[in-house]
């Protein structure tokens, strides 16, 4: 696939775009009367540009063979109609028949509301009668249309069709309308055990019977049944002579077939007369690991590896410990099959059916060497593996036709394993679970890329509609053997194109002719495309003897006079023939477009840059692409210097969208600022058009400290479980060094879990009391700073903008505040979640009983001291996290203010600039909250002083020294958990609660 990249001397960009050399439906992108001008001579047509008829119009139908079928399925309800439908589409596809299958079940689903009862298929109610007439006439027409644009082949109409009329309409239809063919399937079942278990096994799940009890929905279809059964008329061969059906009894205890027609239906004959519905279960497995294997080598018969014995014996083992009933065993012929099935315990057979795909000549060769001897053919297999031929060998659609009869032996047996080979398990796998319908892609696309690897039972069990597949890998390695699909290729090949002018200085008398020019193509970089270029077609304008020049070698240019300027189409053609040639449209250029004609002075040139673009190229095209030499040992150059053309080119691409970005900026601006002028007036309108009352605005001071108060007390106790694991985290393998230490806490979740265990759920909120005071303080002075500042537009730029070095100013400041007259409570907090139960206890424990005895206890020990030790470790904390949380909040407003995602939902807006602040805030705040807490809870001495740090300076160099920089970070995971929610709840509470509260002081009197 080709995409052309061009730049020339007076344009200075353009792009071509030729047509995809892999779709046929592609036009070219010139009008008619263009393709007219410069295509007068004939060319055959080829499948790229002529597109056939998939089948003939209706009226020339009648006399073809090869028409396509409608298989009508016939019989009551439960009896094995839709999976005959899903069996037989499947089979179809797998051969390479396009088969679909349309269900009137759903048709009718759609039609209609949802499903009451059995009262809607009474003979009697016309309305309902009415609905699914309609329905299966919408789902024949669907069936025609499909048929009629040539996508399928073979339509399954999966109904009861149980009426002689309704089978008449289907005939008047298909046939008569339409020219398809025409073959009813009917089943017949007079068990009544079958029919119940059909209904108990699939009915019970369908739509129909959603949130229905199974005793409910057997009780129903029982008499949806005898509905059917009150009009039911079944196949007569005398009655309905004039059709083809066959008619099957108890799921295959006896068969009838009358008058079937062509080779579709045999087969489909053939097929249904070997499926049965018998439990069972089928694995497959490939042979043990090779010699070949290890080589890198396909087919051959070579023996087993001492790994691929190991597996044999395994396999054994296994197959033995399944105690499988009436287990039989099929093998290839070949001896890597046969040793890997040697040791199981069952009746075995040799089948030359699951022999390995035939590699013809490439037999015993490795993928490189095949790429190497035959590169042609090891290209047209990555091209179409499924339709590809070895010489002499097998494609995958010759095996797929090979092993039909192991298919329909598979069909008929019970539990089998078969031992066979990479290519084969693919084709069975296609089959049992049904790729084409899975992956939505043609079977020939999907099959020979599924991956089978050794030393894998593949257990597939067939169930109601398909085919259940379990994978067991026995632990013994092998190679690897799977050769993904090529993909995702891309090679470009930049060339450069157009002419060389020179004027004679007069007309020649013999012919009129001007000048003398030179067209021409040739590569940018100094190699030989000759390599990858086949020939160069050269058209020229109709008055020239033989318009059509081939040029098949280097140099790929041609020489002419003339008088006039005019359009020279090139086409370059490739050695591979999978790559369609790349059409280019050149003007020749005789005269000067500058007022400065110099005739004779100096040849005139006209340069082109274009890139040609290889996109998934084949293998074969890959290695010719690779393979170019140089040309010549000396420089290479060309005529214009492309080089600063594109610097030139690019600059001035780049000042233009700079100052168009600049505008756009600048209008955006302009835009923002009319929005919020608009909404002030909108809002002051509407207070004045109320009337009646008198209105109080003004806020009263301190609400802001309230409000933040209040909103940090509802965040904090959301959030308090994470503060305690953070805690016991951040204190576990206190100042040992990494991997010392037996880990009590694994992570976050194991730490939560622990402490739920062993101390009960409660103890997730120990030090609540202390925590939420804390928090009041904390982020009522904080939050009522920050809110303030930002009311009267002390922490904004001109542009009503958050000023990034304001607002951590003040909100650090804010927070250094609050955090020295809370220390106290966040002390008593720290040592009161660092308490816990003995066995899962990390840090010092001091052992209080509450937060009143902790602050007791504190006092009698040293007073305002004991009660303020520590308070220099917070401020840093809290200095850092509260200028991050406010500024990276404030600045994240703003940014999402500008996309203007959220402009009616400003309860969103808050939320995400709650996110990215508190993320912001776990970051920079955690090593300074690993030393706070540590500092907090380290035990003292008879004079108040820590035994384990002397203050903050000490206790970085020492948890550094000992536990590395990850010491500082431990519990960020949990700090996280806890700070985002943490910032997105107490934020958005803020803004709820400031809402709120100047609802209420905006209200009338």
């Amino acid at each position: 696939m080709h995409a052309n990249r061009s730049l020339s001397v007076t344009l200075p960009i353009s792009r071509r775009h030729p047509p995809s050399r892999r779709d046929g439906s592609a036009l070219h992108s010139m009008t008619d009367s263009q393709i007219e001008m410069h295509y007068t001579d004939y060319t055959p047509p080829t499948s790229d540009t002529i597109q056939t008829k998939p089948f003939p119009i209706r009226g020339e139908r009648a006399n073809f063979v090869n028409k396509p079928h409608v298989i009508a399925m016939v019989g009551l309800p439960a009896r094995g109609k839709t999976y005959i439908s899903k069996k037989l589409c499947r089979y179809l596809n797998w051969i390479g028949i396009n088969t679909k299958v349309f269900n009137l079940g759903e048709y009718r689903r759609h039609a209609t509301t949802a499903y009451q009862c059995h009262d809607f298929f009474r003979p009697d109610n016309i309305k309902a009668m009415a609905i699914r007439t309609q329905c299966a006439k919408d789902a024949l027409n669907d069936v025609c249309q499909w048929l009629e644009s040539g996508d399928g082949e073979v339509a399954v109409f999966d109904a009861t069709n149980s009426t002689v009329e309704r089978r008449q309409l289907i005939r008047d239809i298909v046939v008569c309308q339409m020219g398809f063919k025409l073959f009813f399937v009917e089943s017949v079942c007079n068990d009544p055990e079958i029919v119940e278990q059909n209904i108990m096994e699939v009915k019970v799940s369908s739509p129909d019977y959603a949130n229905m009890k199974k005793e409910d929905v057997l009780a129903d279809f029982m008499l949806r049944i005898e509905h059917y059964q009150e009009k039911y008329q079944p196949l007569d061969e005398e009655r309905e002579s004039d059709l083809s059906f066959m008619k099957i009894y108890n799921t295959g205890e006896k068969v009838l077939v009358h008058k079937h027609e062509g080779h579709i239906q045999s087969r489909i004959v053939y097929y249904l007369m070997n499926i049965h519905i018998v439990p069972r279960t089928i694995y497959l497995t490939r042979h043990g690991e090779s010699l070949m294997n290890i080589d890198g080598r396909i087919g051959g018969d070579s023996d087993l590896s001492e790994r691929g014995h190991e597996y044999a014996k395994a396999l054994a083992e296994y197959i033995s410990n399944q105690n499988i009933q009436g287990l039989r065993v099929w093998t290839s012929w070949l001896k890597r099959t046969i040793q890997t099935a040697v040791d199981v315990k069952a009746p075995q057979e040799r089948w030359k059916a699951l022999n390995e795909i035939d590699a013809g000549i490439c037999e015993e060769m490795s993928y490189e060497e095949i790429a190497s001897k035959y590169p042609t053919d090891f290209a047209a297999r990555d091209q179409n593996k499924f339709s590809y031929r070895y010489p002499r060998g097998e494609s995958y659609e010759d095996l797929v036709a090979r092993l039909e009869p192991v298919i329909m032996e598979l069909e008929r047996q019970g539990n089998v394993l078969v031992v066979c080979h990479q290519a084969v398990i693919r084709c069975l796998l296609a089959y049992f679970l049904d790729k084409n319908a899975d992956q939505g892609l043609p079977i020939s696309d999907e099959l020979p890329y599924l991956e089978v690897p050794l030393h894998t039972i593949v257990k597939l069990t067939p169930v109601a509609y398909g085919c259940k597949m379990e994978k067991i890998h026995l632990p013994i390695d092998a190679v690897d053997t799977h050769r993904p699909k090529p993909k995702g290729v891309t090679i470009v090949k930049p060339i450069v194109y157009g002419n060389v002018a020179r004027y004679f200085g007069k007309k020649r008398e013999e012919d009129g002719h001007t000048h003398q020019w030179t067209v021409y193509v040739k590569p940018y970089h100094n190699e030989d495309m000759s390599t990858y270029v086949k020939k160069v077609h050269f058209k020229l304008h109709e008055s020239y003897n033989n318009p059509n020049r081939i040029v098949t070698k280097p140099p790929y240019e041609l020489t002419e006079t003339g008088w006039g300027e005019f359009e020279i189409v090139i086409k370059i053609y490739f050695h591979d023939p999978n790559e369609r040639p790349v059409t280019i449209y050149h003007i020749l250029k005789l005269f000067q477009s500058t007022p400065e004609i110099q005739l004779g002075k100096k040849s005139l040139v006209s340069e082109f840059y274009e890139e040609i673009v290889f996109q998934d190229p084949t293998a074969l095209m890959q290695h010719l692409l690779s393979s170019s030499r140089p040309i010549t040992l000396g420089v290479w150059r060309h005529n214009t210097d492309f080089e600063a053309l594109k610097e030139s080119t690019m600059k001035d691409i780049m000042e233009a969208r700079n100052k168009i970005r600049l505008e756009v900026i600048d209008l955006k601006e302009k835009l923002t600022l009319a929005k919020e002028t608009i909404a002030k007036f909108k809002e002051e309108i509407a207070k004045i058009s109320k009337a009646g009352g008198t209105y109080f605005s003004s806020r009263r001071p301190g609400v802001e400290f309230a409000i933040g108060a209040l909103a940090a007390v509802g965040a904090g106790f959301f959030t308090n479980p994470m503060d305690v694991v953070k805690v016991r985290l951040q204190l576990q393998g206190e100042l040992e060094a990494r991997g010392s230490y037996t880990k009590i806490y694994k992570n976050t979740l194991h730490a939560a879990y622990l402490i739920a265990k062993h101390e009960g759920v409660l103890a997730l909120q120990a030090g609540l009391v202390p925590a939420l005071a804390f928090q009041v303080v904390l982020n009522g002075i904080r939050l009522g700073v920050y809110k303030s500042a930002q009311r009267y537009e002390l922490i904004v730029d001109k542009r009503g903008n958050t000023d990034v070095l304001r607002t951590t100013l003040v909100s650090g400041t804010a927070g250094c505040l609050g955090a020295v007259l809370g220390s106290p409570l966040y002390l008593v907090k720290t040592q009161l979640q660092a308490q816990s139960a003995k066995s899962i206890a990390v840090g010092y424990q001091h052992n209080h009983s509450g937060s009143w005895d902790a602050f007791r206890f504190l006092w009698m020990e040293g007073g305002v001291t004991a009660l303020y030790r520590g308070w220099n470790a917070n401020m840093p904390r809290v200095f850092v996290g509260s200028a991050t949380q406010l500024t990276t909040f404030g600045l994240a407003s703003d940014w999402l203010r500008s996309l203007n995602i959220f402009p009616d939902r400003p309860i969103l807006l808050t939320f995400l600039a709650s996110v990215i602040g508190g993320s912001c805030v776990a970051i920079t705040m955690q090593p300074f909250d690993v030393l706070a807490t540590r500092l907090y809870n380290q035990q003292t001495d008879a004079n108040g002083k820590g035994t384990l740090y002397k203050g903050l300076g000490d206790a970085l160099i020492k948890i550094f020294r000992t536990e590395g920089l990850t010491g500082l970070y431990k519990g960020t995971f949990p700090t996280w958990l806890r700070i985002a929610p943490h910032t997105v709840l107490c934020l958005v509470f803020y803004e709820q609660l400031d809402q709120l509260y100047s609802n209420f002081r905006t209200r009338p009197n």
